[in-house]
């Protein structure tokens, strides 16, 4: 009755290290962008904004941004640091809740 515990422990030890290493790696948000092309998508011309109410912390969006402009927060997707952001969009369509929409950046 006990090999079931010796290969059950083991196990459930390797899932939980995995998870707990996705989770420091990071998670994952997107949205499709509201016409990046149209405005000169990679060229600065856009900005993500993020819907807070709607991130779910996946993470996704922060991996997918070329410029490493998005982190996550205390569970949330922020745009850390603006000025890197280059306006790509590739954030948008990693996010799983649709949170991130793009607007013309601010001259």
């Amino acid at each position: 009755m006990q090999a079931p515990v010796y290969i059950a422990v083991p196990v459930a030890m390797i899932l939980i290290a995995v998870l707990i290493y996705r989770r420091i790696a990071g998670g994952g948000n997107s949205v499709a962008p509201e016409s990046p092309s149209e405005a000169g998508e990679g060229t600065g011309n856009l900005q993500p904004v993020i819907d807070i109410a709607a991130c779910m912390g996946s993470g996704g969006c922060a991996r997918a941004c070329p410029d490493r402009a998005l982190a996550i927060v205390r569970g949330k997707a922020v745009l850390a640091d603006a000025a890197r952001c280059f306006g790509h969009g590739s954030c948008a369509p990693a996010c799983p809740a649709g949170a991130i929409s793009f607007v013309p950046r601010a001259a």
